[in-house]
């Protein structure tokens, strides 16, 4: 019973991974990215929207870099200044609390707890991103799948 989480982009299908024919896609959730950081972040606080350009020339923190699909949305635009790459999700609130960059997440995670620590923007470019379960084709009628989903 082996599935995983993952996001994909409906509207730029060059930035999904190529999946085997065998595997099937369950959406469970369409949203988009914010950008955050701590309000002492002079970039964040100045600012009404953003867009994935105008976020070139700031310090970047990528949570996850490994699964992250953030730093091949943001190479579409140019070359992004990531400044740090992050597995630890304690860590990545320490280095966002310290006010020195920024980061983008996908709103389904940003929750009202986060919203009192820290601030965000919407991207002007209104990327979709889609969430959902991937599984085995053969198991997308399993009991145990369905009722995880």
């Amino acid at each position: 019973h082996s599935i995983a989480i993952i996001s994909i982009y409906p509207a730029l299908p060059e930035l999904n991974p190529d999946l085997p024919e065998d595997l099937h896609f369950e959406l469970l959730y369409i949203g988009k990215y914010l950008v955050i950081a701590s309000p002492s972040n002079t970039f964040i606080t100045h600012q009404k929207s953003t867009s994935l350009k105008s976020l070139m020339n700031q310090n970047l923190i990528i949570c996850a870099p490994s699964t992250s699909s953030v730093p091949q949305l943001l190479s579409m635009v140019g070359t992004p200044n990531i400044k740090y790459k992050i597995d630890n999700i304690n860590t990545f609130y320490e280095f966002l609390d310290s006010g020195d960059c920024i980061s983008i997440i996908f709103d389904l995670i940003f929750t009202e707890e986060l919203a009192k620590r820290y601030v965000t923007l919407p991207l002007r470019d209104n990327i979709q991103v889609a969430a959902g379960v991937l599984m085995h084709k053969k198991m997308k009628n399993d009991p145990l799948i369905l009722n995880f989903v």
